[in-house]
Formats: structure tokens, sequence, C-alpha cells
């Protein structure tokens, strides 16, 4: 659940599990989505042809964008867009 810490004045986010403001950990959050299902499904021996969808970034670091299989690229692309629409919005999509 995601609360507002200062709605009359700004837009920034709280993310309660991570005990602070979702433009600081959103890396974090990211990190954590992508790979806690990742791990999961291969640990259930459950892989089936995934991919992750990352930009690498001028320091190095990969920004990730979802998870894919062939055949959706159509899909993929939607989903990069609007993800890259949503951290511009919070103000943590920050491209190399």
């Amino acid at each position: 659940m995601l609360e507002l810490i200062k709605e009359e004045t700004s837009e920034e986010v709280f993310a309660p599990y991570y005990g602070r403001l979702v433009y600081e950990v959103a890396g974090q959050i990211s990190h954590d989505l992508v790979m806690k299902t990742f791990n999961r499904r291969t640990s259930e021996h459950r892989m089936t042809g995934e991919f992750m969808v990352y930009e690498r970034q001028e320091n190095g670091s990969n920004y990730y964008l979802t998870l894919g299989t062939h055949g959706e690229y159509d899909e993929i692309r939607l989903r990069v867009d609007a993800y890259k629409k949503f951290d511009r919005e919070l103000g943590c999509y920050h491209p190399s």
C-alpha cells in the first residue's frame, strides 16, 4: 500500500515496506520485483523462455523494465513505455 506524504504540496509517495519515499527506492523496488519473480520461477523449474528487459545506464548499472517471453514483443514494448512514463511522472526515471 502506498501512502501520500505531502499531498497538498507535492506528489511524493511513501513506500512503507522500504520506509522511504518511492523515488529514493524505485530501483530497489524494481530489482526486488524482477529478481524475486525470476528466483521463484527458477527454483520451481518453471523457466519458460522468459527474459529480463533492461536498459544499460552510462554508469554501467541496469535499469530493469519488465520480464518478457518470445513472441510478445508488442506487449513488451507497451509495458516498457508505460513503466518509463510512470517512472518519469514519479521523477525516478533518468535515462543515460
